[in-house]
């Protein structure tokens, strides 16, 4: 509506404006009466006015071509106005057929989910009877485990009884040469205890403990000497013009 309203003031300038600068207006008043009624959106009442004043003068031109755009424009405006309601008319039909292939999707899903549910408890029922079936099975084989288990009980008892006693001689015998054991280490004890001390046999030679560390150094240094030089003997080369003697 707003560029109809612009393109009637376009051309009403376009009409108003030549005759202003001439001092002079050649449309008579039906002409802008009928614009304003335009701009006002009162098309109807524009077309009328427009038309009763062509009757008077038949021959103005301006006023034969505003009545033509008005009509092209209402055209146009009905045109589309028939289109939109096509439209909504469409999306009102489409809204109603997707509602219902909702409602039959809905009662078909509600069905599935019945018969599942039917199927669900005929199963629960079949794993029931059979739960009880094998619960029955299995108490059977229970008892005859429990009385297979009762009677290796009581053969383990009379073993683990044997064993004990077996058990009780090993560990006595062990005791008993423990014992032994130790009283042979408490008389090595004894005996080392009653012997004489080192410093007690350096003390009997007058000689202190310092001394005797000296010579036992000594004689340690004098054997390694010995030894280093019967190795350099043995590695030196002999002299084939000599005899071995």
């Amino acid at each position: 509506m707003k560029n109809q309203i612009i393109i009637i003031l376009l051309l009403v300038t376009a009409w108003a404006v030549p005759a202003v600068a001439q001092g002079q207006s050649n449309n008579p008043p039906a002409f802008h009466q009928g614009a304003q009624q335009y701009i006002n959106n009162q098309t109807p009442q524009a077309i009328a006015t427009l038309e009763q004043g062509l009757k008077q003068y038949p021959n103005n031109r301006d006023m034969q071509e505003l009545l033509k755009k008005i009509k092209e424009q209402q055209k146009k405006d009905q045109q589309k106005q028939k289109d939109q309601q096509k439209q909504d008319q469409d999306k009102k039909q489409q809204d109603q057929k997707d509602q219902q292939d909702q409602n039959k999707q809905d009662q078909k899903d509600q069905q599935n989910k019945d018969d599942q549910k039917q199927d669900d408890n005929k199963d629960q029922n079949k794993d029931q009877k059979d739960q009880q079936k094998q619960d029955q099975k299995d108490q059977g084989k229970d008892q005859d485990k429990q009385g297979k288990q009762d009677e290796k009980k009581d053969q383990k008892g009379e073993q683990d009884d044997q064993q004990k006693g077996e058990k009780n001689k090993d560990q006595k015998d062990q005791q008993e040469q423990k014992q032994g054991e130790k009283d042979k280490d408490n008389k090595e004890k004894q005996e080392q205890l009653a012997a004489p001390s080192t410093a007690d046999n350096l003390k009997k030679i007058n000689m202190t403990e310092g001394k005797a560390k000296m010579i036992l150094d000594a004689m340690r240094n004098a054997e390694v000497q010995y030894l280093q030089q019967n190795k350099r003997k043995a590695t030196k080369k002999k002299d084939s013009s000599k005899p071995d003697w």
